[in-house]
C-alpha cells in the first residue's frame, strides 16, 4: 500500500502584519519532520506555494532546503513532489532538479513545450513507489497554470479556463494510457 503525506501552502519569508514569520514556519518544518519519521510516509506531496514572493528572501530559500536535506537523512527512501503555486518562483524551483532528482525529489515549477509548441504533459507524470519499490501511485503534478501555459482553444468563451480545462484533460488522457502500458492497478493522484 502507497503512504503518501500531503501538504501546501507554506508561504516561506512571509510576513504578517510586519511581523517575520520564520519562527512558525520553523516550528512547522520540525513537526513536518517528525511526522515523516513518525509516520514513515512513501511520498511527500507539495502542492505549492512554498513561498510567499516569486524572489523569496536567502533565508527562506535556506529554510526549504534545509528542510529537503533533512527529510532525506531522516528518512532516505521517502520521494519527495513539488509543484509551483502562483506566489512561487516556477524556474528559480526547478534550478536545482538534477541535484533534487539524484535525492528522490522532483519539482514542477514550469510548462515545457517542444520543438512544434506542443505541451510535454507527460512531463507532469511522475510515478510514485511504495516501500517495497514497486509503482503504486501516478501522480499528475501540474503546476500553477498562467494564461501563457495553456493550450489555445480557438472561439472558447474563457480561452484561459478552457485553456486549463484541457490541458487537465490531456495530462488525465496520458495519465491513464501509463497505467495502462506500464503500471496497471496503479493509483491516479491529482496536485
Amino acid at each position: 500500500m502507497l503512504k503518501v503525506l500531503h501538504t501546501a501552502d507554506w508561504h516561506l519569508g512571509q510576513s504578517l502584519c510586519g511581523f517575520d514569520r520564520d519562527f512558525e514556519h520553523s516550528c512547522f518544518l520540525e513537526w513536518l519532520l517528525d511526522q515523516l519519521q513518525t509516520r514513515r510516509p512513501d511520498v511527500l506531496l507539495l502542492s505549492g506555494d512554498v513561498f510567499d514572493s516569486i524572489n523569496p528572501s536567502a533565508q527562506a530559500q535556506r529554510r526549504l532546503y534545509n528542510f529537503l536535506a533533512q527529510s532525506h537523512s531522516a528518512v532516505p527512501s521517502l520521494q519527495i513532489v513539488i509543484v509551483a503555486g502562483n506566489h512561487d518562483p516556477a524556474s528559480r524551483l526547478e534550478a536545482p532538479e538534477r541535484l533534487l532528482d539524484s535525492l528522490n525529489m522532483t519539482v514542477v515549477g514550469t510548462v515545457r513545450r517542444d520543438d512544434e509548441g506542443e505541451i510535454d504533459v507527460c512531463r507532469f507524470l511522475v510515478p510514485l513507489r511504495d516501500s517495497a519499490g514497486n509503482v503504486a501511485g501516478i501522480v499528475l503534478a501540474v503546476p500553477f497554470l498562467r494564461p501563457a501555459d495553456v493550450p489555445l482553444i480557438p472561439d472558447a468563451d474563457d480561452p484561459y479556463l478552457d485553456g486549463i480545462r484541457e490541458l487537465y484533460r490531456r495530462t488525465t488522457e496520458a495519465a491513464l494510457r501509463m497505467r495502462t502500458d506500464r503500471f496497471p492497478q496503479t493509483a491516479l493522484l491529482a496536485m
